[in-house]
């Protein structure tokens, strides 16, 4: 391009010398001047309007390519075989992906039913056949002298230790009473067991323990919890079943038929 751009011009340029060369005759020298300026002026600005011309076309494609990715990008839109935008069978829209996610934050508020209502590391006395147990919680803040608990609720506390460890759930008991120390800054929460316990929890409650995770209501287990929610029509569970399927008879690993869908129903 920049090479035929300059022939036109060193055509024009010398077609014009060329014209005065054999007209100049009985001309004053101020006009030859002059006219040699023009003809420069002339020859210069037609290589400008060239070069800009050029430009605003490599300007235009890359305009072009940019909106073209950004369309395939918000809109899922891809050019087709006659140039006109389609679907992008592949992929989904922003608004799409938005509706999507707000979906799967009201499934999970659904099955959410603890609220992240939990306090990590706390100090746990189990109760005895003579004493009650004892919860004792750090005040959150300084100023944080009310309890986060009332009494009479009912407590799920697991042990710290994880579960490859020898981590295990040490069981649910109910607060009787909550003695709040602003000198120490900690909730003691009087607790007893919650039903009787059996030969196992008394071999857990043994001994004390220096962290545990206290739970006021337990996570519900999302997965289980989706058969609350509508099927998916674009799922296909022959498929899904087939695949988790071996020698004809069903595999012991059916995580492939536990599919979450986030179209929650209308209650």
């Amino acid at each position: 391009m920049n090479i035929a751009i300059l022939g036109f011009v060193g055509v024009v340029l010398l077609c014009g010398l060329v014209a005065f060369g054999v007209g100049h005759k009985n001309w004053s020298w101020g006009t030859i001047v002059a006219g040699v300026l023009v003809l420069l002026s002339a020859t210069g600005y037609l290589y400008l309007v060239a070069r800009v011309a050029q430009r605003e076309n490599v300007w235009r494609k890359i305009i072009t390519d940019y909106q073209t990715k950004i369309v395939k990008v918000r809109d899922a839109m891809v050019p087709g075989a006659n140039g006109i935008l389609v679907a992008d069978e592949k992929e989904r829209s922003l608004a799409a992906l938005t509706l999507q996610r707000a979906r799967w934050r009201r499934a999970l508020e659904r099955v959410n039913t603890w609220r992240d209502r939990h306090w990590d590391n706390v100090r746990f006395k189990p109760p005895t056949n003579d004493a009650p147990g004892q919860i004792i919680i750090a005040f959150e803040t300084d100023t944080a002298t009310t309890a986060p608990i009332n009494a009479g609720a009912e407590l799920s506390i697991f042990d710290a230790t994880p579960i490859e460890e020898g981590g295990v759930f040490l069981g649910v008991f109910r607060v009787r009473e909550i003695e709040t120390s602003a000198t120490e800054k900690t909730h003691t929460l009087i607790i007893e067991a919650a039903a009787e316990p059996t030969d196992a929890d008394k071999t857990k409650w043994s001994k004390d323990y220096a962290a545990v995770s206290l739970y006021e209501n337990l996570p519900v287990d999302r997965w289980l919890a989706y058969y609350q929610t509508k099927a998916d029509p674009d799922f296909d569970l022959q498929g899904a079943y087939d695949a988790a399927t071996t020698d004809g008879s069903f595999s012991k690993d059916r995580s492939l038929l536990l599919q979450p869908n986030p179209n929650k129903i209308d209650a």
